[in-house]
């Protein structure tokens, strides 16, 4: 798989912070490895938010306070 000259120089960034903050004790193979952690979280997250878009364009969500009055009516508190 390809990669972008902006994904190489956030990668290098990323390797210049570790390998500095802990006085070149990381190899960078485990440099590699948090960086593709990283990554990950970051694609899982951004997954995430488009899923709850089309959640919210197909109607499958309802107004927090909606929802609030309800619970509120069901346990027999003012709303």
């Amino acid at each position: 798989m390809g990669f972008t000259r902006t994904e190489l120089d956030d990668f290098h960034e990323f390797a210049e912070t570790q390998l500095g903050d802990e006085n070149g004790s990381t190899s960078l193979e485990e440099c590699l490895r948090r960086w593709q952690a990283i990554q990950k979280e970051h694609r899982d997250s951004v997954a995430a938010i488009h899923e709850s878009i089309a959640d919210e364009e197909a109607g499958r969500v309802r107004p927090l306070s909606v929802i609030v009055d309800e619970m509120r009516r069901e346990r027999g508190y003012s709303t």
